[in-house]
């Protein structure tokens, strides 16, 4: 009885070895991934903070051009 138990719960902890080993390989990220991933985040955010001073400029610009201009 104790060997068939123990038959039984090795069956298991190799079961649950090879789950968490396909787990890993499919869905967990690896930190190298996560890194880049920060990156990119980080990356367009700061593009969008540039994106948008360039707008205020090119805006400024616009104001200065459309002024009538006499001598």
């Amino acid at each position: 009885m104790v060997y068939s138990f123990g038959t039984l719960w090795t069956l298991v902890l190799v079961i649950a070895l090879v789950a968490s080993i396909i787990h890993q390989v499919y869905f967990q990220d690896s930190a190298t991934e996560i890194h880049l991933k920060r990156q990119v985040r980080s990356l367009a955010f700061e593009n969008q903070g540039l994106t948008s001073t360039l707008q205020a400029k090119e805006q400024m610009i616009f104001d200065i051009l459309s002024v009538d201009y006499y001598e």
